[in-house]
Parts: structure tokens; C-alpha cells; sequence
């Protein structure tokens, strides 16, 4: 008896992360599913940059413990991070991503908690898409 180990038809590798839904039910659990949500991104993000050979990003949940002992930097050099890796991998399978590489709009992303969790989770549905295929 043989185990098929493809990916049935319908169903993803990467789970698809839901902006609205991360928001919302994170207001309500008061930020732990976001924790959640961001640590399975980051999680995903990091296994398609290992495919690729790429540098993978620190773990959400390390980058939250050394916030609290810094005062909140290093979670916002992570996003930073983050969104490198995602423009690094995009441009590694040639697909264009809403554009995170301008300053400006790095320092919206780290002060305006919806757009951040728009904008991540866009570019990392982007990216699901394109490492399944």
C-alpha cells in the first residue's frame, strides 16, 4: 500500500493569512492571535527562503521576548527584516509586491498596526501562490 505524498488538489502548503481576521480577532484575544498569526508568517516566510537558500528572518517570538527587554526596538528591526525577506524572495520568483522597500512607507508600516498587518499579509499570500506552484 503506497502513501501519496502530493498535495491533494484544493488543498495549500502554506496556510493563507486573512488581514481582516488577524486584526479583529486579535483585538478581541487581545494581541495573541496576532502573535500567532505573525509567528506562522514568519515561519512560512522562513521555509520558503530556506528553498530558495536565502537568509532566514529570527523567530517572531524571539523578536517579541527582546522587545520587551529593549523597550519595543527589535521588534521594529524585525519588521524591518521581515519585509526585506519578502522583497528578496518576490524578486527571486520575479513577482512584483506591494512595495515595502521605501523608507517612508517602512516607518508607516511600524507605527500603523492595521496597515502593517494589510500589507504583510497581502505580500505573504502573494508569495504562498507563487512557491505552489
Amino acid at each position: 500500500m503506497a502513501f501519496n505524498l502530493c498535495r491533494a488538489e484544493g488543498v495549500h502548503m502554506f496556510k493563507r493569512a486573512n488581514w481582516l481576521f488577524m486584526w479583529l480577532i486579535g483585538a478581541v484575544t487581545l494581541g495573541i492571535y496576532q502573535i500567532v498569526g505573525w509567528c506562522r508568517m514568519c515561519k512560512q516566510q522562513n521555509m520558503m527562503a530556506e528553498r530558495l537558500g536565502e537568509k532566514k528572518v529570527m523567530h517572531f517570538l524571539i523578536a517579541l521576548v527582546l522587545g520587551a527587554l529593549t523597550c519595543g526596538i527589535v521588534p521594529v528591526f524585525w519588521l524591518l527584516a521581515f519585509c526585506k525577506q519578502q522583497n528578496i524572495l518576490a524578486q527571486a520568483k520575479g513577482i512584483d509586491l506591494f512595495p515595502t522597500s521605501n523608507a517612508f512607507l517602512l516607518w508607516l508600516l511600524t507605527f500603523v498596526p492595521i496597515l502593517r498587518i494589510f500589507i504583510a499579509c497581502n505580500n505573504h499570500n502573494k508569495l504562498c501562490d507563487v512557491f505552489e506552484e
